[in-house]
């Protein structure tokens, strides 16, 4: 009888661990808006609202992420979020800063007027890693992602 018992709790961990690691393999996140809210003599703050979602049947705890921003592929800046959790099959939006650094822009706007002039639109970047919760909190699960606008 305690074979029987032991085989089924391991089975249900190895099922939500798989469940939970799936689910934040599949986050997908968007940028929906870019502003700026501060400017300073070195760097500015910009605000972005991205979109996350969960399309899988398990809820997302903890997630976070730490980042760096590309402008045509030179990165000028980066941030962070945490504490974001997503029911199954829903998605939230989430207002981060993100610390832009002036001397990394001009190359960055330079390369965005070649682009422009070729035909081409403006490339945003943000690549990094993101990671969460999983199996009941005890453990976490990372993986590095890139969104793009």
């Amino acid at each position: 009888m305690a074979v029987v018992i032991l085989l089924i709790v391991t089975v249900f961990f190895i099922s939500n661990y798989y469940g939970d690691v799936e689910a934040l393999e599949n986050v997908d996140v968007s940028v929906e808006s870019v502003y700026i809210s501060r400017f300073g003599l070195t760097d500015c703050t910009f605000i972005l609202t991205l979109n996350i979602s969960n399309p899988s049947s398990h809820d997302i705890s903890s997630l976070s992420s730490n980042f760096e921003i590309f402008v045509e592929n030179i990165s000028i800046g980066y941030g962070n979020f945490s504490g974001v959790d997503i029911k199954a099959y829903t998605a939230v939006r989430k207002d981060i800063s993100v610390i832009v650094v002036y001397s990394s822009v001009a190359e960055a706007a330079v390369n965005t007027l070649r682009n422009i002039w070729k035909g081409g639109s403006p490339t945003v970047e943000i690549k990094g890693e993101i990671s969460g919760s999983i199996l009941f909190g005890l453990t976490t699960f990372s993986y590095p992602f890139i969104a793009s606008k």
